[in-house]
């Protein structure tokens, strides 16, 4: 923990101002992923999606906060400068405040920076294809990042009876080649809205030649 001062106090909110707005503005896009791989379902995940619109002003206050942090730290004037006999004038406590401060920050830019790259995480599904197999096409809503892409097709591809899914975010759809034996398309449609992306279907089941 930072050592606890008056000069020091600043620094303290500057990081825990930081650390809440940077998870939240992360959790509109890691959070129904994080709930894919937690197994837990239900609508509201969509809440977390409701966030999204919000999610520059929240990296905008992060960096505000972090900046706020980083003036305590590095840039007060000699006015503001410690007492001799206060924590915040020791050596060992200014190093260690420096060094929390940073993994902080590099903590914080990986909890920003992680829904562009979790579109990395795509599976497949080794499956059989059948000639029975058929081919939907669904419109997906809440759809706002690439982690929603890869949390839509992880609930997807964990079905039985799913052969293949092209999820794309822009237009906001997912293309799903399945055994009609197995799955229907409501419940490929119910896979979707468990994890909080509501789907419709925009065009009717094809055949697999159809469909290519």
């Amino acid at each position: 923990m930072m050592a606890a001062s008056k000069q020091d106090g600043g620094t303290r909110w500057g990081i825990l101002g930081a650390i809440f707005s940077a998870v939240v503005a992360s959790i509109c896009c890691l959070g129904p992923f994080v709930v894919l791989l937690l197994g837990v379902g239900g609508a509201w995940a969509t809440q977390l999606t409701a966030l999204q619109p919000y999610r520059p002003i929240f990296i905008g206050l992060t960096l505000l906060f972090l900046g706020y942090a980083f003036y305590r730290v590095y840039g007060r004037s000699p006015d503001h400068a410690c007492e001799p006999g206060q924590p915040c004038a020791d050596p060992r406590v200014q190093r260690r405040n420096r060094w929390i401060l940073w993994v902080v920050t590099i903590l914080i830019g990986i909890m920003l920076l992680l829904p562009y790259g979790i579109s990395s995480f795509h599976t497949s599904v080794p499956q059989t294809v059948s000639s029975a197999s058929r081919w939907v096409t669904l419109e997906l809503q809440n759809m706002t990042c690439s982690s929603c892409v890869v949390a839509v097709e992880k609930s997807l591809t964990s079905r039985d009876g799913i052969v293949h899914v092209a999820v794309t975010l822009d237009p906001p759809r997912a293309r799903v080649q399945f055994d009609p034996r197995q799955i229907t398309v409501e419940e490929i449609q119910q896979a979707t809205t468990e994890i909080g992306f509501p789907s419709s279907v925009l065009t009717l089941p094809q055949t697999d030649k159809q469909g290519e």
